[in-house]
């Protein structure tokens, strides 16, 4: 049983490590969209008009140009300060859980679960295959933070 838990807590400790680079990302993600629009907005085409003359079909490139021309000052100010925002909270519980704080780890679960719903919620109306991926994530981190809460609130009464 104490390699079952020795696996879980490498596990566990491997996802934390992704959702913090998930959490990094996501939050200079949106300081970048935030703080520099226009700019950011010139470098995607800069790096797709030539895929776009290559290949018309090129799917990545025509979606990232499509996205960033499509989108509003109000969508873009949405996106940025939720990054900005999400991104931040999954730093603060992945410290937290990391250090072991028992009382992160309900937290996390239950703004894990708040993210997660939010997430399939956009996923239904975007069908985006990097939404649910990152919620497959979310879900398994979820389960772990579980496990590992239980197992430490046992370690902890013994």
């Amino acid at each position: 049983m104490k390699k079952f838990w020795q696996i879980i807590n490498r596990v566990f400790n491997i996802t934390l490590a992704l959702k913090a680079l998930d959490g990094f990302l996501q939050f200079s993600g949106g300081l970048i969209l935030g703080l520099f629009g226009k700019p950011v907005d010139k470098l995607v085409y800069y790096l797709t008009q030539n895929e776009i003359a290559e290949d018309h079909h090129d799917f990545v490139a025509n979606a990232l140009a499509n996205f960033f021309n499509n989108l509003s000052l109000s969508t873009r100010h949405f996106i940025s300060i939720y990054l900005v925002f999400h991104g931040l909270v999954n730093l603060f519980l992945v410290f937290e859980l990391w250090k072991r704080r028992i009382r992160a780890f309900p937290i996390a679960i239950v703004l894990f679960l708040i993210f997660l719903t939010y997430q399939f919620y956009r996923f239904f109306h975007t069908h985006s295959i990097n939404l649910l991926l990152v919620s497959i994530l979310d879900i398994f981190i979820i389960i772990l933070t579980a496990m590992e809460y239980e197992r430490l609130k046992k370690h902890n009464h013994s």
